[in-house]
């Protein structure tokens, strides 16, 4: 029951959450490897949970090993959890701390500092061929 719990958490939060850390062109990618990595693991954990229980029966513990690696599951999420939060703060500029007012108005200085950079960009490649054509030697010349 604790696990239908968690499950009914982490979908109500983890999909709605993509949509704030993905960019709009690329969120159908993000939800489709989302929805590929889900799948996976329910396919795979409960074989790898059996063979765990399976191969420990020796050991009279019950279900103490399969708990143990649930436990170790746990942590790593926590961790990527830690991770997940930690880049958001940093380097994604708070985007899950912000209303969708603020969100969108990021995404706009966002795509105004993009065509700035790329103005910028093409600026200097302009520069770097007109030297390249005045460094150049005259065929002429001869």
């Amino acid at each position: 029951m604790l696990s239908g719990v968690a499950y009914g958490l982490y979908a109500g939060t983890a999909w709605n959450g993509l949509i704030y850390l993905v960019e709009r062109n690329k969120l159908g990618t993000a939800m489709g490897l989302t929805a590929a990595l889900l799948n996976l693991t329910l396919s795979v954990l409960p074989a790898l949970f059996g063979y765990v229980h399976d191969h420990t029966l020796d050991d009279d513990h019950g279900y103490m090993w399969p708990a143990a690696l649930s436990t170790g599951f746990g942590c790593v999420s926590l961790v990527a959890s830690l991770f997940n939060y930690c880049y958001d703060l940093y380097l994604n500029e708070g985007m899950l701390h912000i209303n969708v007012t603020e969100r969108n108005l990021l995404f706009e200085r966002r795509k105004v500092r993009a065509a700035s950079e790329q103005a910028t960009l093409n600026e200097v490649r302009e520069r770097v061929q007109e030297r390249e054509q005045l460094d150049s030697p005259d065929d002429d010349e001869d």
